[in-house]
């Protein structure tokens, strides 16, 4: 501190001090003098930094500008340098560009199918530089074969052309044969493949040159009915016809059927499904046919649509065409039958088939209907039976009305057996029927019929009166089915000397005294293979079970406790005990007469039964026989009178 302001600090401490303490003290504020301090203030208050800032703008300024017109300069400039680049490469000063290469094909624009005909592919190159590694591909469209040199019926040629130098014309020259439909265009497509001199870069070029084939070597037809009802069979018949001077081979013909048809025969063949033909050579101009037979069904008013297609046969999927010639689609419109019919066996409708027995009379009843809003007039049933096994000395018309055509087993109804048929008024109904009997199992060269089922087709003619569009003859299809039962039967005996056993005892049997007895068992089975076979009987409580089975390969067991005998046969094939021997099995059973049966004819065993599956109707058969007695024995020595009783 310095020594005034050390005296004056003193002094203003004394003054204070003073003043707490003297009564008269007048206190005076301490108050220091402000000195007044001049600035120069001037109008331009921004000053000289106003100015340098103003200078820095400018400067700015100019240089953004310097900035935009070198950029402006530099895209001009890189544009004129990719305009020049362009114009060097496509056309200018190199002149190697692919609008430079001319190309096209030479030939004719329609040909006939199966012709042979020649073709060029003309190639120049206008450009300054050679075309190096130059490939020429030549495809040709599906159903066409082309030729050039050594390569022969392909569907693609490849040839090198190497270098083609500026101005150099290329001709290549190739034959082509087309197949396909007629009015359709079929294109060629010709690809050069290249690259320009001093370049690695692959360049392709292509053109195409479309033919129209206006006509085809081979064709087809396809014809059914305009018209049917649902479940009417119906044919279609395809005729295949050639117009060449050629045999025409690998042929396939294929069809796709509607929904609702079902495929039941045909002829020929089809090679693959149902569906599909590979038809033999076809002879110059000549022609084949393929039938088709099925069932259409769908409901009134319904289009059912067969389409098809020929043409040939795939190599490498021989299932499938390769290349199609022609193809149709031909509609069959479904609509209500003029004449409604339904066939009744045994009064039962057939719509599924029938099973029956073959042991009572069959009835068939076909009921007949006017379906339209008009008459028919004219009108015919006719029904007609498939099957050698019906005796058809044995058909009997109901009423007396209807006749049976034997030249061609068909039974007819018409006006002139039932006059109603003349004219059937709109809503009309009405109903005929015959009855028959099956004769053998076994057909007049001895084989047997093996699961029978017999088809009663009945058919309905007539005309009606009002006819627009749709054929005047009219035929209503229908059809029952009857479905045999296979003809189960068993057979037993009681022998004593005959049979695989020895047996012992006296004849006619003694009280007291035992006489074994050979029981067999034989089975027939008619025309159906059956299944779960089983024979049963019982014991009575004085025959004895002695544990004997012929042959050892047969399954026979019995039960002591209830004293039942079980032969499970099993499988039995259609025709055993017909065609061929019966199937049997023997056992050897013992008997003791008792005193309270002197005089009798004891069971030896009681009823029988035999149960199985048929195979063919998937239905259980059965037969039964009655109890057999001491009295059964078949040797020719017997006497069942006195042979056949109990003595003492």
């Amino acid at each position: 501190m310095y020594e005034g302001q050390s005296e004056t600090k003193k002094s203003n401490i004394k003054r204070a001090e003073e003043g707490l303490y003297s009564r008269e003290h007048v206190d005076s504020p301490i108050v220091g003098t402000l000195k007044e301090k001049k600035y120069d203030v001037r109008d331009n208050w921004m000053g000289e930094d106003s100015k340098k800032t103003k200078k820095m703008n400018t400067y700015t300024r100019k240089r953004n500008s310097i900035v935009k017109t070198i950029f402006i300069i530099s895209s001009v400039f890189l544009i004129g340098a990719a305009s020049l680049a362009f114009y060097v490469l496509y056309g200018g000063i190199n002149d190697a560009s692919p609008e430079n290469i001319n190309m096209s094909i030479v030939g004719p624009v329609s040909v006939d199918a199966g012709e042979k005909v020649d073709l060029q592919v003309l190639i120049e190159n206008k450009n300054t530089s050679n075309l190096l590694s130059a490939e020429l591909f030549i495809d040709l469209p599906g159903g066409a074969k082309a030729t050039m040199g050594d390569q022969e019926n392909v569907t693609r040629i490849i040839k090198s052309l190497g270098t083609i130098t500026p101005n150099e014309l290329i001709n290549e020259k190739f034959s082509a044969v087309f197949f396909g439909e007629e009015n359709k265009e079929k294109k060629i497509l010709v690809t050069l493949e290249y690259r320009f001199e001093g370049s690695n870069a692959t360049l392709v070029k292509k053109i195409e040159h479309s033919v129209l084939i206006v006509s085809s070597q081979v064709g087809f037809t396809l014809e059914t009915l305009s018209e049917a009802s649902s479940g009417q069979e119906i044919d279609v018949v395809i005729s295949v016809d050639s117009s060449t001077s050629e045999t025409l081979e690998g042929l396939m013909f294929e069809i796709t059927y509607p929904f609702g048809f079902t495929y039941t025969s045909s002829d020929p063949e089809p090679m693959y499904g149902n569906n599909t033909w590979v038809l033999d050579p076809l002879e110059p101009f000549g022609s084949q046919e393929i039938h088709i037979r099925g069932i259409i069904e769908g409901d009134d008013d319904d289009s059912r649509v067969f389409s098809a297609s020929l043409g040939s046969q795939d190599k490498s999927d021989p299932r499938r065409l390769e290349t199609v010639y022609s193809r149709t689609e031909e509609f069959v419109a479904i609509k209500k039958p003029f004449v409604g019919m339904k066939v009744l066996i045994n009064k039962q409708s057939a719509e599924e088939p029938i099973v029956i027995d073959g042991k009572r009379e069959i009835e068939v009843l076909v009921e007949w209907v006017n379906n339209l809003d008009n008459k028919v007039i004219d009108v015919g049933l006719e029904v007609r039976i498939d099957h050698g096994i019906v005796d058809r000395s044995t058909i009997t018309m109901h009423e007396s009305k209807g006749y049976y055509r034997s030249i061609d087993d068909v039974v007819i109804w018409d006006q002139r057996t039932n006059p109603e048929l003349a004219v059937v008024m709109p809503g009309a109904t009405g109903i005929v029927g015959f009855s028959f009997d099956l004769g053998s199992i076994v057909d007049p060269v001895g084989e047997l019929y093996k699961d029978v089922e017999i088809s009663i087709e009945a058919t309905a003619k007539g005309r009606r009166l009002s006819n627009f569009n749709v054929p005047e003859q009219v035929k209503t299809p229908a059809v029952g089915k009857i479905r045999l039962l296979s003809s189960l039967d068993l057979a037993s005996e009681v022998s004593y000397d005959d049979g695989p056993f020895s047996n012992t005892g006296p004849i006619p049997p003694k009280v007291n005294n035992e006489t074994t007895y050979t029981v067999t068992w034989q089975l027939t089975n008619g025309t159906s293979d059956i299944k779960n076979t089983v024979v049963k009987t019982t014991l009575p409580t004085y025959v004895t079970w002695k544990g004997f089975v012929s042959p050892n390969s047969e399954s026979v067991m019995y039960n002591e406790l209830g004293g039942e005998v079980v032969w499970n046969a099993g499988d039995v094939s259609a025709g055993v005990g017909v065609v061929n021997f019966p199937r049997e099995v023997s056992f050897k059973v013992g008997f003791i007469p008792s005193v309270t049966q002197v005089g009798s004819s004891p069971s030896l065993i009681n009823d029988m039964t035999v149960t199985a599956v048929d195979d063919f109707t998937n239905s259980v058969i059965s037969d039964s026989m009655n109890a057999m007695t001491i009295s059964s024995l078949i040797e020719s020595t017997f006497d069942p009178g006195a042979d056949g009783k109990v003595y003492r």
